[in-house]
């Protein structure tokens, strides 16, 4: 409703637009790093599913 309304002066309500700011900078530097964490993480575990397949033929036909 802050962001919406025409009637409100930006000074008025600082002190509800400051903490909003650093919450919604703080959600998207910790959505960031979880996706870049579970990128690594996803390639990690491909790369050892390769590496296993290569090592035992039996179990690479179990896993796709």
């Amino acid at each position: 409703l802050v962001a919406t309304s025409k009637f409100y002066d930006v000074l008025g309500v600082l002190h509800f637009l400051i903490p909003l700011a650093i919450l919604n900078l703080a959600l998207v530097v910790l959505s960031v790093y979880l996706i870049i964490r579970s990128i690594i993480r996803i390639r990690f575990y491909d790369k050892l599913l390769y590496k296993i397949k290569l090592k035992k033929s039996v179990l690479a036909d179990l896993i796709e």
